[in-house]
């Protein structure tokens, strides 16, 4: 059990590096609980892989939610309790870090589904400075999650770079709305490679299809077309409890806009059954980018699995090496 500041407890596994003083600390928040979702979900598993064999990541953290496996609680309907968690999640996960070689440490938020929603309350956190979502909901039980309200309060978070990954025919959340939300928050495409370099052509692209003659209720341009209002009118969210370790708003509104990044990922859907590897890879090296980690040359990412760091605990912690602690 990971034990909070708040006082409360949360089924957790934490990979923490020993040799590898980066400071960079990954916060993982898994799907709806209510639907099944926990720590143990394929995504959020791989997730854990790629970034704790990561040469430019000191810790990773993956946990619980509220009455998920041990942790204590009821499952939670709309999150409730789950947002005030997130940034003390974060502060556990810190205090475990090396700092870098200039004292500091910084922590990535990452959510795959609805975890992208809960992960949004810990943007505040004095140290988060970095988010990236996978397959953030906008449909299904948005209505009753207020998942618009938890997309703009990302939106919000300008003090940090923030990155969605979506696939086109993900079940929850159409392209046409996601699209339009992201346009009305000034955020950009990004190029479907791995240049992580923005498409600087995407939306004048669309707004030139949409232009030309008969080419009305045609197409992915003609759906978002003069359907902005329609497009942005959800549930209002619910203001989350303020954490303590919260920044002020005086200090935010300081801090230089960041960048609001969206890559859409042909033909994947909202589970990502075939074309998880490549995605997860993208979304780890875009937060390496904004975070300015070491580079990946010489070492391959994917060398140390989930299953040997559990399966070697013991032996890790008597020899002094990384550790892997539940």
């Amino acid at each position: 059990m990971l034990e909070l500041p708040s006082g409360n407890s949360v089924e957790a596994d934490i990979y923490i590096s020993s040799s590898r003083c980066t400071g960079v600390g990954v916060v993982l928040v898994h799907p709806y609980a209510l639907l099944g979702g926990s720590m143990l979900d394929p995504i959020v598993s791989e997730l854990f892989r790629c970034f704790a064999s990561s040469p430019w990541v000191s810790g990773v953290v993956r946990y619980n939610q509220r009455g998920v496996g041990h942790t204590p609680g009821r499952k939670q309907l709309r999150g409730g309790s789950d947002f005030a968690d997130v940034p003390d999640v974060c502060t556990a996960l810190a205090d475990r870090l090396k700092p870098d070689a200039a004292g500091a440490k910084r922590i990535a938020l990452v959510g795959y589904s609805w975890g992208g929603c809960v992960a949004a309350a810990g943007l505040r956190h004095p140290l988060v400075a970095a988010y990236a979502s996978l397959s953030f909901p906008l449909g299904g039980l948005s209505w009753v999650l207020s998942t618009r309200g938890h997309l703009d309060q990302v939106f919000q978070g300008r003090h940090v770079p923030r990155l969605f990954v979506l696939g086109t025919q993900d079940q929850f959340t159409k392209s046409a709305a996601f699209l339009a939300a992201l346009r009305e928050a000034q955020g950009a495409v990004l190029r479907g490679d791995d240049s992580l370099q923005v498409d600087e052509a995407f939306f004048q692209g669309l707004d030139a299809q949409q232009a030309r003659p008969g080419s009305e209720g045609v197409g992915l341009a003609a759906r978002l077309g003069a359907k902005w209002s329609t497009l942005l009118k959800e549930n209002v969210l619910a203001p989350a409890p303020e954490s303590a370790a919260a920044l002020p708003a005086h200090a935010l509104s300081q801090r230089a806009p960041q960048a609001l990044h969206l890559r859409l990922w042909p033909e994947a859907d909202h589970f990502w059954a075939t074309e998880a590897p490549p995605a997860i890879e993208f979304l780890v090296e875009w937060v390496r980018a904004q975070l300015g980690g070491l580079g990946a040359e010489g070492a391959d990412r994917r060398e140390l699995d989930v299953r040997v760091l559990k399966a070697e605990d013991v032996e890790r912690k008597a020899a002094g090496d990384d550790g892997h602690v539940r």
